[in-house]
């Protein structure tokens, strides 16, 4: 992992726990509880802040501490004082800490008005609800700002078939020597069917002599060396484009809750024909949140399957996105929000019940690669 993947799983992991942390603060203020630190990061201070509550002979209100020297007001001058506020040396999350609780037990309870037992217990609740909710606050803020800058497109979660067809041929290429046209499609890799891309997989790292076999239009079939490869069979003067043919379904996605199946190959969206992956995926991704009737082709006859694309951010260009106004972006934040929120409750009541693998869990380790990842694509999908 890169500087760049450390600086965003650090970045933000720790916006996320401030966020949260600024919550349990503000309304601990609201409701008279003494707050006695609010941090930036972990560890021993780098700098520290801090307000008196009344000033001194000499006009003096404020102190300062740059590691262990102090600068101001001297520190018996904080009886019953503002709040310290402190930038702290490990770059990690961030914690308040309130009068009356302590990290050792009862010792740090006098009873006292301000500390946080002493309130009743809707204010110890809504302190408590506070900081979850400033990190429901900022994913709404977050997704309303993508949806009016970035904008938003249609989702289904569906993934192709490895199965391709060749939509252009240049010509006095390789594959126009060996007899390919348009409209061929690849069928066997050094033996191995185009039956599913997992199969395929080994082959890829492969740089040897391999075999491939092709249907042409005329259902003949043809035989050819390629020297590399995958790079010979991408790099042969074909544009290759995936068949809009359903491979797999991911789960809690419109598609997988619709009567969408892995074969299906999709013919039609909102009556309009689609013969390739990308025109098919361009028409759901023009429409989101908008039912949809696809015509799909399965087991020899035709039938309609009516589905309602999620609503993305549009984070592989501006150019594929809606972009929302203001109160639609906003608007739409709440249900994005939403969604999100039912589908992860979703998600743990299937894992309970066994409907889902614990294989799509992600520890520390798999949030810290998928964040580096993210970072590397952009701040939309970051």
């Amino acid at each position: 992992m890169d500087l760049q993947g450390i600086l965003a799983f650090i970045g933000g992991l720790s916006a996320l726990v401030l966020v949260h942390e600024l919550g349990h603060f503000a309304v601990a203020k609201a409701v008279g509880i003494r707050v006695e630190n609010f941090s930036i990061f972990m560890g021993q201070p780098i700098l520290a802040v801090r307000r008196a509550k009344n000033v001194d002979s000499t006009g003096q209100r404020w102190a300062f501490r740059v590691f262990k020297w102090r600068f101001g007001l001297p520190e018996d001058a904080f009886e019953g004082s503002e709040t310290e506020y402190a930038f702290r040396w490990i770059p990690f999350g961030g914690y308040v800490k309130m009068a009356g609780q302590s990290d050792v037990g009862e010792a740090d309870l006098a009873g006292e008005p301000w500390e946080f037992t002493s309130k009743p217990v809707w204010a110890r609740a809504a302190v408590v609800a506070a900081g979850p909710m400033m990190n429901v606050v900022l994913a709404i803020a977050l997704f309303a700002g993508l949806n009016a800058t970035y904008g938003v497109i249609g989702r289904i979660g569906i993934g192709p078939a490895p199965s391709m067809t060749a939509q252009t041929v240049e010509p006095h290429s390789f594959a126009d020597s060996v007899g390919i046209v348009v409209g061929t499609r690849p069928i066997l890799l050094d033996g191995i069917p185009f039956s599913t891309w997992d199969a395929l997989e080994p082959l890829a790292e492969r740089e040897d002599i391999l075999t491939a076999a092709f249907v042409v239009p005329s259902g003949d079939t043809l035989h050819a060396t390629l020297g590399k490869g995958f790079e010979t069979l991408y790099s042969m003067g074909v544009k290759w484009e995936p068949d809009p043919v359903v491979g797999n379904l991911i789960p809690l996605e419109p598609a997988a809750k619709a009567d969408l199946r892995v074969g299906d190959r999709i013919v039609s969206v909102d009556a309009e024909m689609v013969t390739t992956w990308s025109e098919m995926s361009l028409l759901i991704r023009r429409n989101p949140g908008r039912e949809l009737e696809l015509t799909v082709e399965r087991d020899g006859r035709r039938v309609p399957v009516y589905v309602t694309p999620s609503v993305e951010i549009a984070t592989f260009g501006v150019d594929d996105g809606v972009r929302l106004g203001i109160v639609s972006a906003i608007g739409t934040a709440f249900a994005q929000t939403w969604d999100v929120s039912k589908k992860i409750v979703l998600f743990i009541q299937q894992l309970i019940t066994r409907a889902i693998s614990p294989k799509y869990l992600a520890g520390p380790v798999g949030i810290f690669q998928m964040t580096g990842i993210a970072a590397e694509q952009g701040w939309a999908t970051y």
